[in-house]
């Protein structure tokens, strides 16, 4: 999904940036060392993890719905936000 230019929708609707901007905004926080949860099991992309950081600051849902959102556990979201 996050690499489907089909998408790009989304990432204005969920996550108040552009597709390109979301991309950039990873690449930044890869770069200066911002790691997110590091859980035992990583089964998910840095880009998505970034994607979940994202949409809880611009969602009134909370974790839940962020994780619901996401496909990641509510613990998971809250460790990946905590970094944030």
């Amino acid at each position: 999904m996050l690499q489907s230019s089909a998408y790009s929708s989304w990432f204005e609707t969920n996550l108040r940036c552009t597709r390109s901007t979301f991309f950039r905004i990873a690449s930044f926080l890869q770069e200066h060392g911002v790691a997110f949860a590091q859980a035992k099991v990583k089964k998910h992309s840095y880009e998505k993890m970034v994607a979940a950081a994202l949409y809880f600051l611009g969602s009134a849902g909370g974790y839940r719905e962020v994780g619901a959102a996401m496909g990641m556990a509510r613990s998971y979201v809250m460790e990946i936000t905590t970094e944030v």
